[in-house]
C-alpha cells in the first residue's frame, strides 16, 4: 500500500512550486467530492439480483488499498486478502460476509476506517435527528474524576428557564444517582417526551446541592455563528461549523467587528459538519497563504484559501480608509477536544499559527490517530458503508505531517475553570483576549 513518492517528496516538490507561486498548476489531480464525499457518495444503482460477495469483497479491498492513507503497523494488506477472500465469498448470507468484511477492514486499527454494516446503517438513519430532540435543552461531559458536569445550558431552553448553571455537577436524575452512569446512559435518563418533567439535583461547585423540577420541550439546535465586542477593543466571533453558507455568516459579524482592535476566534464545540468551498472562502477572510494540504495516495491537494468570492478584492467589503483586513491584525484562536476532530479546523489553526497570524489558547491534542485527517465515504452494495481515512493533512512550511493540534497557552480544564462557569465567566476567552491585548502592544 505504498505510493511511488514518499510523502516527504511530494512535500518537497509542492513547497518548491508553492515558493514560485506556481501551485494552481501542479496540483490539479483530484476533485474535492472524492475527499469529501457524503454519506450516499459512491452508491451503486439498486438491483434485485443477490448480493455477489466476490464483488463486494473486491470493492471493499480495492477502496481500501487505493485509498488508505493511515500506517497500520504490521499490517499486509495481501496477505489479509488472502485470508479473508475465503471467508467472505463462501459466506451463508449477507450478515456472514459483512461481518467478515467488517473484522478485515477492523484489522487495520484505525478509528476513521470502519465498515458499518446495513443493520448499522439502518439503525442510525431510523435514530432521533440530533438537532431536534425532546429534553431540557443542556450539555453534559464527564470531568476528570468521573463526575458528570454541565458543560452548556441552551438560551431559553427549560434548564435555563429553571436556573441550572453551567458548571454545575449533576448529581440524580429523578431521584437516581448518576454515580459512575456515562454521560450517554445519563442522557438518555434525562431525555422524555415534551410536556412531562424530570427532577434533576445539581450541585455548585462548594458542593451544595439543589434539585430543580424540569419541563421538558421540543429543542431545536441549529449552528450558528456567533460575534461580540470584549474588554479592551477586541472582537470575539465563535464559528461553530464550516458548512455549507456559514462563509456568509462569518463576513457579516465580521463587518461588525471592523473596528476591533484584534480578534478571538472560537473554534470549539465544531458540530462536524464541513464543506470545502466553505471552508476556504472564510479562511481567505483571513490570510492568502496555503494552510497546508491534503496527502492522498493519488498526491498532494493544495488548501488555498480563497480571496475571490468577495469580489476578489481581498477585503471584506469595507470601503476606505477603513479597510477590513483581520490577517493584518492580532488573532487568538480557542480550541478544544472537538477542533481536533476537524481536519479543516485543524489547518486553518495550524495554518495561522505557523504563519505568525496568529496564537493558539486552550487545551490542544498530541500526536493520535484521527488528528488531521479525513474520511471518504463508500455506499457498497446490500446498504453498508464503507469509512476509510484517505487523507492526511500536511505542513507545506514546516514539511511535516500533522497529526497534533499544539496550543501557546494552555487553559486547564480543573475546578478553577469550573468555577468561572458557574459565575457566567470563561477562562479559555479572558485567556485569549489577554493574549490579543499583548499582541497588539508589542
Amino acid at each position: 500500500m505504498q505510493t511511488k513518492n514518499t510523502m516527504g517528496e511530494v512535500i518537497g516538490v509542492v513547497r518548491r512550486a508553492w515558493t514560485a507561486k506556481s501551485l494552481s498548476a501542479l496540483i490539479v489531480f483530484l476533485g474535492w467530492g472524492c475527499l469529501w464525499a457524503g454519506p450516499w457518495a459512491g452508491a451503486q444503482p439498486a438491483v434485485d439480483e443477490p448480493l455477489s460477495y466476490r464483488e463486494l469483497f473486491e470493492e471493499v479491498w480495492t477502496v481500501v488499498a487505493e485509498n488508505f492513507v493511515g500506517p497500520a503497523p504490521g499490517v499486509d494488506w495481501f496477505a489479509v486478502r488472502d485470508e479473508y477472500e475465503p471467508k467472505v465469498t463462501s459466506a451463508r448470507s449477507d450478515e456472514e460476509a459483512y461481518r467478515y468484511l467488517a473484522e478485515m477492514v477492523a484489522l487495520l486499527g484505525d478509528p476513521l476506517t470502519v465498515l458499518r454494516t446495513p443493520q448499522e446503517v439502518e439503525a442510525a438513519l431510523a435514530a432521533d435527528d440530533p438537532s431536534r430532540y425532546e429534553g431540557v435543552g443542556m450539555m453534559l461531559l464527564e470531568y476528570s474524576d468521573g463526575t458528570i458536569v454541565v458543560s452548556e445550558v441552551f438560551d431559553g431552553g427549560p434548564a435555563r428557564r429553571a436556573g441550572i448553571r453551567k458548571g454545575s455537577r449533576l448529581v440524580a436524575v429523578d431521584g437516581a444517582p448518576v454515580a459512575g452512569k456515562s454521560v450517554t446512559e445519563v442522557v438518555q435518563a434525562i431525555k422524555g417526551p415534551a410536556g412531562s418533567t424530570v427532577a434533576l439535583t445539581v450541585a455548585d461547585p462548594q458542593g451544595s446541592e439543589r434539585t430543580y423540577s424540569v419541563r421538558r420541550a421540543q429543542i431545536s439546535l441549529a449552528a450558528e455563528v456567533k460575534s461580540n465586542r470584549l474588554a479592551g477593543g477586541i472582537g470575539y466571533l465563535a464559528i461553530p461549523s464550516f458548512s455549507q453558507g456559514t462563509e456568509v455568516q462569518v463576513l457579516s459579524h465580521l463587518r461588525r467587528l471592523y473596528r476591533t482592535n484584534g480578534l478571538i476566534i472560537d473554534l470549539r464545540n465544531l458540530d462536524g459538519a464541513a464543506h470545502p468551498g466553505s471552508f476556504l472562502r472564510i479562511a481567505g477572510l483571513f490570510t492568502d497563504e496555503p494552510l497546508g494540504a491534503l496527502y492522498t495516495r493519488r498526491g498532494l491537494l493544495l488548501l488555498q484559501p480563497d480571496r475571490a468570492w468577495q469580489g476578489g478584492t481581498g477585503t471584506l467589503g469595507v470601503p476606505p480608509p477603513t479597510r477590513l483586513d483581520f490577517w493584518e491584525k492580532p488573532i487568538a484562536i480557542i480550541v478544544d477536544g472537538t477542533t481536533a476532530l476537524s481536519q479543516f479546523a485543524v489547518a486553518l489553526v495550524t495554518g495561522l499559527r505557523e504563519s505568525g497570524k496568529a496564537v493558539v489558547v486552550g487545551r490542544g491534542t498530541g500526536p493520535a490517530l484521527g488528528v488531521g485527517t479525513g474520511q471518504g465515504v463508500r455506499e457498497l452494495e446490500g446498504g453498508g458503508l464503507l469509512f476509510v481515512a484517505n487523507s492526511q493533512l500536511v505542513s507545506l512550511r514546516e514539511q511535516r505531517v500533522i497529526d497534533a493540534l499544539d496550543v501557546d497557552r494552555v487553559v486547564t480544564f480543573d475546578q478553577a475553570y469550573l468555577e468561572a462557569w458557574y459565575r457566567g465567566e470563561d477562562l479559555d476567552i479572558e485567556t485569549a483576549r489577554q493574549a490579543v491585548i499583548e499582541l497588539t502592544s508589542r
